[in-house]
């Protein structure tokens, strides 16, 4: 059994324009692994690389190749049993290999939401049938890991009721790879200052907060613009421009003077890494695990009951605010939040979890 490497598995295709586990592994994950961790992903890769040499020196027809690869990807978790550690990002995945996980096997789990998955699933409309399935496997999983990974102390209160004495606790802080946009929309050129909206239009995300707050501000000032990307009913009204879906979420990011996150709860969110990759201050409730983020240098704090007079005070909210902080912001990425920092993080929360007794 392997006990020198920790085995991230994961059953879901990646998708870079994503939040939850998807976005992280995209983001984070891949192609950033240290030494001491691997994942599904690599194992899939090194198989695609023995049947290429298989196919070059040993001349095998293609019916067999073919053959050969899809025995392996109907079974592409054969290696489970060999790893000491699994690292799962979320419970779904869990699920579908649990069968394969034996009692010497030691379970880590992070999980990605700002709520427990059963609140979540239930706030999003499931069915009683479906829940009951979730809160299961959320209890089973919670159950089973041994270790839990959180960005850091303040997102515990989130999964208190899941969290017992058994579990050991790693706190590892969320970095991404860098972020390319060369596309700048013209939104400078007029006389306001545009404030991005990205995410689900849910209630856990403060997005109700968001359109009370600025449509009141909007009344007393007109300077100021508000974005929205993500699906969802179209939001009519002034000042307030729905986007729906992009591909294009890097170049709105760049291209705005600030970046809005009125989450009633947090964990730790990519979108809010992003904008300080690229140097787009961020004004934002600071709860749970973004208390990371609180008395930052481009960082407008504000309670979910102020915002109206957070937008309205132009000392704080106007074009000069970005320009002022844009170079500190992306020095903040490069030192503490890019995939360099993330893989040299984790590689020493692998290490710790790797050399205790079991």
């Amino acid at each position: 059994m392997v006990k020198d490497k920790i085995l991230i598995v994961h059953d879901y295709q990646l998708k870079g324009n994503e939040g939850g586990p998807r976005g992280y592994y995209y983001k984070c994950l891949l192609d950033n692994l240290p030494p001491n961790v691997t994942s599904v992903q690599d194992e899939i890769r090194k198989l695609d690389n023995i049947s290429l040499l298989k196919k070059i020196h040993l001349r095998f027809d293609a019916l067999n190749i073919r053959r050969y690869r899809n025995k392996y990807l109907a079974n592409k978790y054969i290696k489970i049993p060999r790893f000491k550690f699994l690292y799962f990002h979320d419970m779904y995945s869990y699920a579908d290999v649990k069968h394969l996980i034996n009692k010497e096997q030691i379970v880590i789990f992070q999980c990605h939401s700002p709520e427990l998955p059963s609140s979540e699933e239930a706030a999003l409309g499931a069915k009683q049938r479906h829940l009951d399935y979730i809160k299961n496997l959320e209890n089973e999983i919670f159950s089973r890991a041994k270790i839990l990974v959180l960005p850091n102390k303040e997102c515990l209160p989130i999964y208190d009721s899941v969290i017992s004495d058994k579990h050991r606790i790693h706190y590892l802080t969320t970095g991404i790879k860098p972020i390319q946009s060369k596309l700048q929309y013209p939104i400078q050129q007029e006389n306001y200052v545009n404030i991005l909206y990205v995410g689900r239009r849910n209630e856990i995300k403060g997005f109700d907060v968001l359109l009370n707050g600025f449509k009141k501000a909007v009344m007393e000032r007109k300077d100021i613009r508000l974005f929205v990307i993500g699906g969802g009913e179209t939001i009519m009204s002034e000042n307030i421009y729905d986007l729906g879906f992009s591909s294009n979420v890097y170049s709105w990011i760049k291209s705005v003077d600030f970046v809005i996150s009125p989450n009633r709860k947090s964990y730790f969110d990519l979108n809010v890494i992003e904008a300080i990759a690229l140097g787009t201050p961020v004004i934002m409730t600071t709860t749970e695990g973004h208390c990371y983020f609180e008395n930052r240098n481009g960082i407008i704090s504000f309670e979910l009951n102020n915002l109206k007079e957070v937008l309205t005070n132009e000392t704080l909210i106007n074009k000069e605010y970005k320009i002022k902080n844009q170079a500190n912001l992306k020095n903040w990425y490069a030192m503490d939040l890019s995939n360099k920092a993330y893989q040299d993080a984790l590689s020493l929360v692998a290490n710790n979890i790797i050399n205790c007794q079991y």
